[in-house]
């Protein structure tokens, strides 16, 4: 016979009509019952998530590895140390001297440290320009607080401070000034215009700022899902995260009349946006952009989060430095030799008022600039983490380079001849009310 002792064929197949069954694993009725028991407490558990990294966002743990520093790329530095006035925190930066008598100050993302923007430094210091680029405070070498709140003021006044120093440095401060922001950073590089006594020429905003700032964060939130304990991903669990990740992240910025006043300062702006961010979506920093009717607002085609220069250089240096130039050209100094002020009467000269302390080796003298067109990658892809102002609804645009039609409502800028997704800087003085744009 054929037969099994069981009654079965004798083929391992189940009889006929009858489906086939597994011996359940021995942790399969534990994994259950802990799952029972833990149900209840799971929405605490996803709130405790979303404090964490709420924190996290403005207290991010340092990058792995060395950082990367100007040396790597031959170029000539300094280090430099500004004390902060607010509380008296270290903020550690390098000098990057060029032939001047201009300099570009250089933020980073938020998480990133300043080797991110080392691309943008060699950019810069081959057309002629100073750079200074710094650690924001709780980040790379910079000193770091404990502070819970008034996150927003705190890298404001921090920039504020780094401006001063430039403008009371012998090297560096005989010429304009202009601020590069990515992502987070755009937000104080938009705010210190209208705040600083000495003058800014000019802002660059890369991958940021977003518009709807609460919406952003609710959709930074999302890109996180992913990350976050299987069991804090279902629907319920991750609306608390997610709710709880925005009322704490806004609650620590302390945002106020957003997007800024700007309509009583001469600094002409620039906000880059890149077309395949999943973090700040262009739409987001096209918004901001069109606050201001003589800014200039362009889309770098097939770019990811603040790796616009390492995907299109050639178009980026140019037109960043093309803007660089008319913007120093018809700056604050400019303006003031041109009315009459002399040579001497320009704002910001060295010793300017209220100047943090700053310390540091003397360096070495500016070096001539060789030719034009930086090497190396500055930013980074788009992975989670990058940047806390993540743009808000409509993540994941996979347009090209257009810069899209206009807001209802809002102002427009005009488009430019040089090229689709680019709109034509002016001043930026438009006589527009400020506008607070903090509730989603």
């Amino acid at each position: 016979m054929t037969g099994s002792p069981t009654g079965g064929t004798g083929s391992g197949a189940p009889e006929p009509g009858r489906a086939a069954t597994s011996p359940a694993a021995p942790g399969d009725g534990l994994r259950r019952l802990a799952g029972a028991l833990l149900r209840p407490v799971m929405p605490l558990l996803a709130a405790r998530q979303g404090l964490r990294h709420a924190d996290g966002l403005f207290h991010p743990p340092l990058p792995p590895g060395r950082p990367r520093t100007p040396a790597a790329k031959k170029l000539p530095m300094r280090e430099i140390t500004v004390t902060t006035s607010r509380d008296g925190l270290p903020l550690r930066g390098w000098v990057v001297p060029g032939r001047g008598p201009h300099t570009v100050i250089a933020c980073h993302g938020m998480g990133r440290t300043k080797s991110m923007a080392l691309g943008h430094i060699e950019m810069f210091h081959r057309a002629g320009y100073h750079v200074l680029a710094y650690d924001m405070r709780n980040h790379g070498e910079s000193g770091h607080d404990r502070a819970r709140g008034d996150m927003a003021e705190r890298f404001t006044s921090d920039l504020l401070d780094v401006v001063r120093t430039v403008a009371a440095d012998p090297e560096l401060g005989g010429g304009e000034i202009a601020l590069l922001g990515f992502s987070l950073s755009t937000w104080p590089s938009l705010w210190v215009p209208a705040r600083s006594e000495v003058p800014v020429a000019a802002v660059i905003c890369d991958s940021g700022p977003a518009y709807d700032v609460r919406g952003g964060l609710g959709h930074f939130a999302g890109l996180r899902r992913g990350q976050l304990p299987e069991e804090l991903r279902g629907s319920f669990s991750f609306a608390v995260y997610q709710q709880v990740f925005q009322i704490m992240c806004m609650a620590k910025l302390a945002m106020r009349d957003w997007p800024p006043d700007l309509s009583s300062v001469p600094t002409r702006l620039m906000f880059i946006g890149s077309s395949e961010d999943t973090i700040v979506p262009p739409e987001q920093v096209e918004r901001v952009a069109r606050q201001y009717p003589g800014a200039e607002y362009w889309v770098a085609s097939g770019a990811l989060h603040m790796n616009g220069l390492r995907i299109v250089r050639e178009e980026y240096r140019r037109r960043v430095l093309d803007f660089l130039a008319g913007a120093f050209a018809d700056g604050p100094r400019a303006a003031a030799a041109s009315g009459g002020a002399g040579a001497s009467g320009d704002a910001g000269a060295a010793g300017a008022p209220g100047a943090p302390g700053v310390s540091g080796a003397t360096g070495e003298p500016p070096v001539p600039s060789g030719a034009a067109g930086a090497e190396g990658a500055s930013g980074v892809s788009g992975a989670s983490g990058a940047s806390g102002a993540a743009g808000g609804p409509g993540a994941g645009r996979k347009s090209g380079a257009s810069g899209g039609s206009g807001v209802p409502g809002e102002p427009g800028a005009t488009r430019a001849s040089g090229g689709p997704g680019t709109r034509k800087a002016g001043r930026s003085g438009s006589g527009r009310p400020a506008r607070a744009v903090t509730g989603g």
